[in-house]
């Protein structure tokens, strides 16, 4: 008996150990559960590194500002920037990440236009080209001096750097606002100026001599149009191909072609039989006459005889009509063609379907 008392006893003890320890699991395993929905709770903040800042401070080579390039009074400033990271590595982001591209007004607060570099070569740093364009409804006055201002972007800088070039009235073209070939053809010019730097920094040929003019090559144009959207409407002759405007009108057709011929062949009065008919209708009717047959039935009558020699001619030296029945089919057709008038396109063409005919097919027959 007192054996299974202490044996009872014992049992009860363990039990009691366990579900403390099961207690204390427990509250260990709520506890880790409390702290990660806590931790879920708490914003986290990440910090990534800032990109380097330039080597130094950006400028502009070249500013161009030229106007009625699409329609009267529209606005288009182009210039070519140099955000300097000559010392490698670049930013591990392009340069449309990392900085934004402003036109500001004279005021240095207004902002006029936003433009997005197209990062071509070296992530778009160092040399590139910046483009703004405005409608003529939204165009900005002529002849300011606005700003343009590269600023870092705030979401990659903590301290953003502001870099700012005043435009010098000098950069707007002189030409007249009406003058829009004009201006398109100086905006060509000046792309060449700018695209010949861009050369020698990226070492990629961006324009070649084509036709007796200097036109932009496929990279060229790769990377100007994106630069400069709507540069192919506005500079068209940079490039080899341009796209025109079809005229889709309506055409209306007459005789004037048909009179012209009809008129030499029976003279300015279009009367046959006349003192100023063609040689050619006087030496054909005269021939008509004296078989006393129409004219038109005589020109029937030889298409009919060249017919009947061509196929006798093919059944003979190929044993088949075939070819002499595709030559009568020409054959009928030039003299439909003479009868019409065409008097010196029928006679030309019957003479060069029967000379060609004998040069293919009876020379060697």
């Amino acid at each position: 008996m007192i054996p299974e008392a202490i044996f009872q006893a014992n049992n009860l003890g363990n039990r009691f150990f366990y579900l403390g320890l099961n207690m204390k699991m427990r509250w260990l395993i709520r506890g880790v559960i409390l702290l990660a929905v806590l931790g879920l709770c708490v914003p986290s903040v990440v910090v990534f590194a800032a990109p380097d800042l330039p080597d130094d401070d950006p400028t502009y080579s070249f500013i161009y500002v030229n106007r009625s390039l699409l329609e009267t009074d529209d606005f288009l400033l182009v210039a070519e920037y140099n955000v300097p990271y000559e010392t490698p590595p670049l930013p591990d982001d392009p340069i449309n990440v990392n900085y934004i591209f402003e036109l500001i007004a004279e005021d240095g607060v207004t902002k006029l236009g936003t433009g997005s570099p197209y990062p071509y070569e070296d992530k778009g740093y160092n040399l590139g080209v910046i483009s703004f364009y405005f409608s003529a409804t939204d165009a900005p006055d002529w002849n300011k001096n606005y700003i343009l201002r590269i600023t870092g972007n705030p979401s990659k800088f903590p301290d953003p750097p502001v870099y700012s070039a005043t435009i010098p009235l000098s950069a707007y073209s002189l030409l007249l606002s009406t003058d829009t070939e004009g201006n398109q053809e100086e905006l060509a010019e000046r792309i060449r100026i700018l695209a010949a730097p861009l050369e020698i920094s990226w070492d990629i040929v961006l324009l070649s001599a084509q036709d007796a003019d200097i036109l932009l090559t496929s990279a060229g144009e790769t990377y100007f149009t994106n630069a400069i959207p709507g540069l192919r409407n506005m500079a068209p002759s940079l490039f080899f191909t341009q796209i025109v405007g079809a005229d889709t009108s309506t055409r209306t057709w007459g005789t004037s072609l048909g009179d012209t011929y009809m008129a030499r062949l029976y003279g300015v009065d279009g009367l046959p039989g006349t003192a100023d008919d063609h040689w050619m209708y006087t030496a054909m009717a005269t021939a008509a006459d004296n078989f006393n047959i129409p004219y038109v039935l005589l020109v029937g009558i030889g298409v009919v005889g060249i017919c009947v020699v061509l196929i006798w001619q093919s059944s003979q030296k190929f044993g088949t009509a075939m070819p002499g029945y595709v030559g009568s089919l020409l054959v009928v057709m030039c003299g439909g063609i003479l009868t019409m008038g065409f008097t010196v396109i029928a006679l030309v063409t019957l003479a060069l379907v029967l000379g060609g005919g004998w040069f293919l097919f009876m020379r060697k027959a």
